[in-house]
């Protein structure tokens, strides 16, 4: 219960974040409190959040379910272990592509005010020929984050929103 009430209140906090971003972004005149504007896009973003985390637990589904399978016929639990990293390890590129393709799915609701499937849909063509782009920009980003990580935490009260903007 705790999770499902935490991935409610971090994505009614990011949307308002993204909101305050795309404000930033655009030139135009963000406020303080347009960081704490996500609740006309609270719903979609809750519902785009879980069905993009149900696309994921499918299909990392499919990479256990032969370690599944192996536990059943064998019952022998170092077999089904090694089935299920050899499973996760197949499904790994296709998740990360899925992951590139949906990963602009929040801030098309925040952005253009669409629903969930069509921001499904729109994240998945807005992207489409700029997933290997997208990788390497989030490998940046993320060794970025980890460089605000050293001074003690602060760096990443600039590293956080900068990586969120780009």
């Amino acid at each position: 219960v705790s999770g499902i009430g935490n991935m409610i209140f971090q994505t009614w906090l990011m949307l308002g974040l993204w909101h305050f971003l795309l404000k930033v972004g655009r030139a135009r005149d963000p406020q303080f409190m347009d960081l704490f504007a996500g609740g006309r896009f609270f719903v979609p973003g809750v519902l785009a959040t879980i069905l993009v985390n149900l696309i994921f637990g499918a299909i990392f589904l499919i990479g256990a379910l032969p370690a599944g399978l192996v536990f059943v016929a064998t019952q022998d639990q170092q077999a089904a272990v090694i089935a299920l990293l050899v499973g996760v390890v197949i499904v790994l590129v296709p998740a990360i592509v899925v992951m590139l393709g949906l990963g602009q799915v929040q801030y098309l609701i925040v952005d253009r005010g669409v629903g969930v499937i069509e921001s499904l849909r729109l994240s998945w063509t807005i992207t489409s020929g700029n997933k290997l782009i997208i990788f390497v920009l989030g490998l940046v980003l993320g060794l970025l984050n980890l460089a605000g990580i050293v001074p003690c935490c602060l760096g990443l009260i600039v590293t956080i929103p900068f990586s969120v903007l780009a």
